[in-house]
């Protein structure tokens, strides 16, 4: 997506807003969850640089009651809690099919239990006392990458949108066919395929067909990559930290 950071920001300022900041136009927000009242307070102080507001938790239950997947950001997230873990509050955010970046902070990590938690999507794995550049970095990586996920899922939306027929005339636009080639392809008067092709750019938002190509080009990425990890099973590693 990094390449494409050009795009994304015309794309935003010609809409007017962010899509990262979803529906309701919100910045990003930090959550914390961990049981510990003196860890809130000092993970909150330490996130202070980034200027982003930090909303602390003491249970993921807690957490769970107030989560709107419309809320771009990230969490940071005990592995060690009462009640529902920091693995189960994973889970159930993956089963929600939520973008939230997560990232782990335990007192009692391992290389295994790490290694088994990056694998199955976490944003990152820390180890308390938490290095607090350690966790500046990857706070913001974390945001990034929600932003970029959030970017990418409103642009498949816009595309999306489009029906078979405009699905045709999209890949052949793109492929830089001609309107008069396209409808000879498609069985369809020029006049036809002008209507469709200004649809298209209408229902995408591009302002150019070069703007329309790049989207196209990120919209396929982002469906050709590999399956999402299987979800942190409650066995394995999880089990020494109960």
């Amino acid at each position: 997506m990094k390449a494409n950071d050009g795009f994304w920001l015309h794309l935003v300022s010609k809409h007017g807003k962010d899509d990262w900041e979803g529906a309701a136009n919100r910045g990003p927000l930090i959550s914390v969850v961990d049981d510990d009242p003196a860890t809130r307070e000092l993970l909150t102080r330490m996130l202070e640089p980034l200027g982003i507001p930090v909303q602390t938790y003491a249970s993921a239950e807690e957490f769970l009651a107030s989560f709107d997947s419309d809320q771009p950001g990230c969490l940071v997230l005990d592995l060690r809690l009462p009640g529902m873990d920091g693995f189960a509050l994973f889970n159930a955010l993956r089963a929600l099919g939520a973008l939230l970046p997560v990232i782990f902070v335990t007192g009692y990590a391992d290389v295994a239990t790490a290694r088994y938690a990056l694998l199955a999507g976490a944003a990152d794995f820390l180890e308390k006392p938490v290095d607090r550049r350690n966790l500046l970095t990857a706070v913001r990586t974390a945001l990034d990458n929600d932003g970029a996920k959030r970017r990418t899922a409103a642009v498949g939306d816009r595309l999306t949108s489009l029906t078979t027929r405009e699905w045709d005339v999209l890949r052949l636009v793109v492929a830089g066919k001609a309107n008069k080639v396209i409808g000879y392809e498609l069985e369809i008067s020029q006049k036809t395929v002008e209507a469709h092709r200004s649809r298209v750019m209408s229902k995408s938002g591009a302002e150019s067909v070069a703007d329309l190509v790049r989207m196209f080009s990120a919209y396929e990425a982002s469906n050709s990559v590999a399956a999402e990890p299987e979800p942190i099973a409650a066995e394995a590693p999880v089990a020494r930290l109960a």
